[in-house]
């Protein structure tokens, strides 16, 4: 049988720039904190992902340094809607 588990950075190996991401998580709850990290890691390492859209129904994260805060980067982020 087949792992269907992948580790974060296997995860967003994945994602390439332009593509739209969905967040769950309401504040510091249900956020995909590791996803969103391994994310931020390697757009400070390559520069890719960039120009990415997130989708969420309420801000996934909690304070300055969490969620989809750490990815608060030029050209990272090209539009972000959400409630």
């Amino acid at each position: 049988m087949r792992n269907k588990f992948v580790s974060a950075a296997e995860a967003v190996a994945i994602v390439r720039s332009g593509d739209r991401a969905d967040f769950s998580g309401f504040g510091g709850i249900g956020t995909p904190e590791a996803v969103i990290c391994a994310v931020e890691k390697r757009f400070l390492e390559t520069g890719e992902p960039s120009n990415l859209t997130f989708v969420f129904a309420a801000a996934p994260g909690g304070g300055k340094d969490k969620g989809l805060n750490r990815l608060a980067h030029d050209a990272c982020v090209h539009r972000e809607l959400g409630g």
